[in-house]
């Protein structure tokens, strides 16, 4: 009966542990939401089909196929969004990424009227300190990312039997 008790009491701490993962997870993916990253990535993937179009132009891909590749978008731009968060978590702690989002959600007057304010609080230093890594970190994300969708992209089309024209 104690074992029950025990064990019952452990699975409770790890559906609280995971719930409390998955809240810092999605508060970290609103900081990247309001700080212009997603944007940022939709507009990537927004390039990137326009140069495999480019690159196919000609080959006879139809239209249904560019559709069925632009509908991945959301899939896509989610997917890097939440590696990101995780490359974040991996510097921020909880209340950081509130500070953060706090600060970058404000008006763009806002922000820089509390640009002293913020740099001097502790998650501006923290953000100071970090920069340089947590920068070498989401490029290698992003080039991961952009790398991969952009092979498997080719990949498939090479497999439907369509092939770039040559350069």
């Amino acid at each position: 009966m104690r074992a029950l008790f025990l064990l019952t009491l452990l699975s409770l701490f790890c559906f609280s542990a995971d719930a409390q993962t998955d809240a810092a997870q999605q508060q970290t993916i609103n900081y990247l939401k309001i700080n212009g990253t997603q944007t940022q990535y939709e507009a990537a993937f927004d390039q990137m089909v326009g140069l495999i179009k480019n690159q196919f132009e000609g080959s006879g891909v139809p239209a249904s196929q560019w559709e069925k590749l632009e509908a991945k978008k959301s899939e896509a731009v989610s997917g890097i969004v939440n590696m990101l968060a995780s490359v974040y978590r991996s510097y921020f702690e909880e209340t950081d990424i509130q500070n953060l989002y706090t600060h970058y959600s404000s008006s763009p007057e806002q922000q820089r009227a509390n640009q002293n304010t913020f740099i001097n609080s502790a998650t501006g230093q923290k953000l100071v300190a970090v920069q340089q890594s947590l920068i070498q970190n989401i490029s290698a994300a992003s080039e991961s990312w952009s790398r991969d969708l952009y092979m498997d992209t080719i990949n498939e089309l090479k497999a439907l039997g369509y092939a770039p024209k040559q350069q």
